[in-house]
């Protein structure tokens, strides 16, 4: 779980190895359009809470601010592809 002091710390990065490189003609297609996949990160109820006005701050589209729900209380931003990005407090 993560503390809202860390969540200024957080962040995702992707690399492509040179090695693993495949050449765009045999690539394969992406099937999905932009927002067909959801990162979701695990924290505390606090945590989430810190996310909605540090993330907002930074210009990131907060489309579900915090809320309890079923599974938890989170929100759900999106990245600059359209991604979903779920912060979750899950119920026990």
């Amino acid at each position: 779980m993560l503390s809202a002091h860390e969540i200024d710390a957080l962040s995702l990065g992707l690399r492509r190895s040179q090695a693993a490189a495949i050449p765009r003609s045999k690539a394969p297609r992406a099937k999905l359009a932009a927002g067909g996949f959801e990162l979701c990160s695990g924290m505390s109820e606090s945590a989430v809470d810190a996310l909605h006005p540090a993330w907002s701050a930074r210009g990131v589209a907060v489309v579900a601010p915090p809320a309890k729900a079923e599974f938890g209380y989170s929100l759900v931003a999106l990245d600059p592809d359209g991604h979903r990005l779920r912060a979750l407090a899950l119920t026990a």
